[in-house]
């Protein structure tokens, strides 16, 4: 239902004598001729239903029911839906519920860094994630982005990738497990800022000397 919740619905043809219920153990659904409706119960488990009838002859188990809610994929699942990172930034994130999202069949996640310092250096790292992962950072829009950068397995299994920011572009960051793996990520974000150009770095701003200097 959405909710990380299952019920079990029994159809009964004949609500048989007064008074039979469908229990799971712990509750009682009185048996009706039409829908009847066990739970909710929560994703993964397991539970056996059985009819308990007024006549304990005539008690007969349903079965067992075991049923894993999908989980929502990410909010980063897709490219248009990159998530906004900075300088500085340390993020925690799990891609188990991820989707291959560029039919290479691995998983993956997206970040955007739009750069404020041209000549700014960038470093995506994924060191401390708990899986094999890589990087790939794009420029340009998701449907026609072309790849900067790219790095797998920089320190251990995990993923460092350097790209220069022009200052005022938006760089697509793609996170993805290596061999389909998902899990943990830890993402940090480093930025070296270059070393602003002195004063006489034109012709035109030369710096005047004179005999003795």
């Amino acid at each position: 239902d959405g909710t990380g919740t299952f019920s079990v619905d029994i159809v009964v043809s004949d609500a048989g004598d007064a008074g039979t219920v469908i229990s799971d153990g712990t509750n009682t659904y009185l048996v009706v001729a039409g829908t009847v409706t066990a739970g909710p119960y929560d994703s993964g488990d397991t539970v056996t239903l059985m009819v308990d009838a007024t006549d304990d002859a005539c008690d007969s188990s349903l079965g067992d029911f075991t049923f894993t809610c999908p989980l929502p994929g990410p909010d980063n699942d897709a490219c248009a839906d990159a998530e906004a990172i900075a300088c500085g930034d340390n993020l925690t994130a799990n891609s188990d519920s991820s989707t291959d999202t560029d039919g290479n069949g691995r998983a993956d996640v997206w970040y955007a860094f739009t750069g404020t310092v041209a000549g700014e250096e960038v470093t995506i790292a994924t060191c401390g994630s708990d899986f094999d992962t890589t990087i790939e950072v794009y420029s340009g829009p998701c449907d026609d982005a072309t790849q900067v950068a790219f790095n797998d397995d920089s320190c251990g299994l995990q993923s460092e990738a350097t790209f220069t920011s022009d200052g005022s572009s938006t760089y697509l960051i793609k996170v993805e497990g290596f061999n389909s793996q998902t899990g943990n990520i830890n993402l940090a974000v480093t930025c070296i800022t270059p070393e602003p150009a002195p004063e006489n770095d034109d012709c035109a701003d030369a710096e005047a000397i004179a005999c003795g200097d």
